[in-house]
C-alpha cells in the first residue's frame, strides 16, 4: 500500500506460521525470520543485524547503521519500527512503524503466531537480540519493556 493509501488508524493482523531465528555465520548476520505460509512465498518478513552489532563508516554515511527489514520480494529498508510489544498468552507480537516500511503493511501490525508457545518465546528473545545489536535499538528496547 502507498503512503496516499495509508491508514493510520488500521491494524493489519499477519497470521505467522512459520518462523526462525538464526545466526548466519558466514556473512555474519542474525536474523528474525518470519513468513505467513510454510515456504515463505506468501508473504515473509526478515530482521537482520550485523552479529558483531558494528557498522563501517560506510553503513553510517548511508544511514544503513541499524537493523534491516525485507520482505519477500527483497524490498529492504533500515529502521523503521518506533515501539513493539509482545503477548505471551495470546502469541501477539505488535510492532509500530515509524512509515509503512514495507508497502504491504499499515503502521500498526500484530503478528499472530500460529507456532508452540516455546517457538514464540524464541521469536521474541530474537527480536530482543535484534534491537540490543545497537544503540538505537537498545533505546527501542527500554522504551518498550
Amino acid at each position: 500500500m502507498g503512503d496516499d493509501q495509508m491508514n493510520e488508524e488500521s491494524i493489519d493482523n499477519i497470521e505467522v506460521v512459520a518462523a526462525a531465528v538464526v545466526e548466519l555465520r558466514d556473512v555474519e548476520t542474525f536474523c528474525v525470520a518470519l513468513a505467513t505460509d510454510r515456504h515463505g512465498e506468501k508473504f515473509g518478513l526478515s530482521f537482520q543485524v550485523p552479529l558483531s552489532g558494528r557498522h563501517d563508516d560506510q553503513d553510517r554515511r548511508l544511514e544503513m547503521d541499524t537493523y534491516s527489514i525485507s520482505d519477500n520480494l527483497g524490498r529492504t529498508v533500515y529502521g523503521g519500527i518506533s515501539s513493539w510489544s509482545s503477548d505471551a498468552a495470546k502469541s501477539v507480537l505488535s510492532l509500530t512503524f515509524s512509515a509503512a516500511v514495507v508497502d504491504a503493511l499499515n503502521v500498526r501490525s500484530n503478528l499472530n503466531f500460529h507456532l508452540p508457545p516455546d517457538k514464540f518465546d524464541e521469536i521474541v528473545e530474537g527480536f530482543r537480540r535484534l534491537f540490543a545489536a545497537d544503540e538505537w535499538g537498545r533505546r527501542l528496547q527500554a522504551e518498550s519493556s
